[in-house]
Formats: structure tokens, C-alpha cells, sequence
């Protein structure tokens, strides 16, 4: 009956009680300097925090934001702490550089993550699905190792030029990705569904074979009004996989769709205001 959200401007994490609708805050202080302290609760600080996923049987939640890869939040007893920084990038990226990555070498070359991405954990809580948008790849983040590798996506050499970006399906690194913003697994570790904002779709990665193909959308996009599919200038801003597995929710600019998993059709279920 409580609900975690990450209140960006704020930096902090809020937690709302869903039958009596108060609001109280989590975790972080608001500070005029923003920082990314650890301790217990309220004394600890966020910098823009973003994307909250958490694991019920290890009893974490782990938190992305700007300043800091991932924070790990555990609860009921609330403490947050720093497992692993964000690299800084610099240029334009033309290799996605896999490899280890620790607290305190997640600077270095290899394991690097850029600040623009997206995570979802596994209910087992072993690893990580990292939808990565500067790099447009899909990254696997293994816990027990402390090892990042790319199983989709991201830039290759195609005719002695780097291309970085792209629409097609495959298996693992053939399949490319633009601009993947956002991830959600299922239970049973087979399926990972990738939101790809750049390509206007939701894809499906099968984490056995890493086959990756469209639920929604296509390559290249098509403009369908309703139903298999979302128009050219549509986005999906966030999903979340129903519990029985059979829908996905999706938030648009335009209103919120039930996307069917068995029949890949999508229904608007409420238009926003400013679409009458």
C-alpha cells in the first residue's frame, strides 16, 4: 500500500500511503548544492534522481540519477549507499566498452555506462537490464560479478564508418536500437521488453537466444492510428509489465495504452487534455 517515487527537482525519494494519500519524504534532503551523500534516510542526499526499480526477495531498491550510476536503497530500514558511479563520456561514442566496472575504476574504459539510461532489475535480484541511450545498446549488468556486456545493439563498423544507430532486428549486437529509453523483464528472466523511443516502437529481447524483434512498431516506422502499433510523432514515455504477464501498460504524450501481449495490439484507454 506504499508507493516510492523519485521527485527529480526535489532530490529526494517520496513515499505516498495509497489509502490515505499522504505524503511523506523517503529518503534525501533538499540542499541548494546537490550532492550524493550515503547514510540512513533523510540524511542522505540525490542529485536528480531518476529511474527507482527494486527486488521484494532481496529487500533493495536501487536508484539512478545524474550524478551517481546507481544508489542501492535498503528497506524497511531505510539506508542508501553507492554501488556504482556513472563514467563520464566525452565526444561521440563509438565503441561500447564492456568489461568490469567497480566504485571506485567505473571511470576507466572498460564497464562504462554513459549518464543517460534506464535500468530494471530481475525479480531475482541478480542483474540488471541497463537500456543505454547515448551508446543505443542494451547492456547486462551481473551482480555477482560486477560485469557490464552488451547483448544488443550499439555502434559497429559498417563500410569503414561508424554507424551508431538504426532500426532493424537480429540476434544480440546485429539488432540495432535508437535512442532506448526504458526496459521492464519478466518474471522468469526469458523476456526483456526495450522501450525504443528513437524508433517509436517496444521491442523484445529473448535473454536465451538474445533475439531481438518489435512488439509495437516497425522498421521503418510506420503511422498507424490505433492498434498494432503508435503514430510516427508518438513517444512512450514509461511501461510496466502487468502482474499476470499478459499486458504491458504504456504512458504516452497522448494518453495511456493497454498493449496486449498475445495479439501485439494496443488500446488507448484515457486521452491527456490537450488531446480534446
Amino acid at each position: 500500500n506504499e508507493l516510492i517515487l523519485s521527485d527529480y527537482n526535489n532530490h529526494q525519494l517520496r513515499k505516498v500511503d495509497i489509502v490515505s494519500g499522504t505524503v511523506t519524504t523517503y529518503a534525501g534532503k533538499k540542499i541548494a548544492i546537490q550532492t550524493s551523500l550515503d547514510g540512513p534516510g533523510t540524511n542522505s542526499t540525490f542529485s536528480f534522481p531518476k529511474k527507482i526499480a527494486g527486488s521484494l526477495k532481496t529487500g533493495l531498491m536501487y536508484v539512478s540519477s545524474t550524478a551517481y550510476f546507481l544508489r542501492q536503497v535498503t528497506f524497511p530500514l531505510v539506508y542508501v549507499s553507492t554501488i556504482y558511479p556513472t563514467a563520464l563520456m566525452t565526444g561521440t561514442p563509438v565503441k561500447v566498452p564492456d568489461g568490469f566496472v567497480t566504485v571506485s575504476g567505473a571511470q576507466t574504459d572498460t564497464g562504462r555506462l554513459s549518464a543517460n539510461f534506464e535500468h530494471s532489475i530481475s525479480q531475482d535480484g541478480t542483474f540488471f537490464i541497463i537500456t543505454d541511450k547515448s551508446y543505443n545498446s542494451v547492456r547486462i549488468l551481473n551482480l555477482a560479478s560486477s560485469t557490464v556486456s552488451t547483448i544488443a545493439g550499439g555502434a559497429r563498423l559498417v563500410s569503414g564508418t561508424y554507424v551508431s544507430s538504426g532500426c532493424q532486428d537480429g540476434l544480440g549486437t546485429i539488432a540495432m536500437f535508437k535512442s532506448p529509453a526504458g526496459v521492464v523483464i519478466k518474471a522468469d528472466n526469458s523476456i526483456a521488453f526495450i522501450i525504443d523511443s528513437g524508433n517509436y516502437a517496444i521491442r523484445i529481447i529473448d535473454l536465451g537466444t538474445l533475439s531481438v524483434s518489435y512488439l509495437i512498431g516497425s522498421c521503418p516506422s510506420t503511422v498507424p492510428a490505433y492498434g498494432g502499433g503508435f503514430m510516427v510523432s508518438q513517444t512512450i514515455n514509461d511501461m510496466v509489465l502487468s502482474p499476470d504477464e499478459t499486458y504491458l501498460f504504456a504512458a504516452t504524450p497522448n494518453g495511456f495504452y493497454k498493449i496486449l501481449l498475445s495479439t501485439k495490439w494496443a488500446y488507448l484507454l484515457g486521452e491527456s487534455r490537450s488531446s480534446g
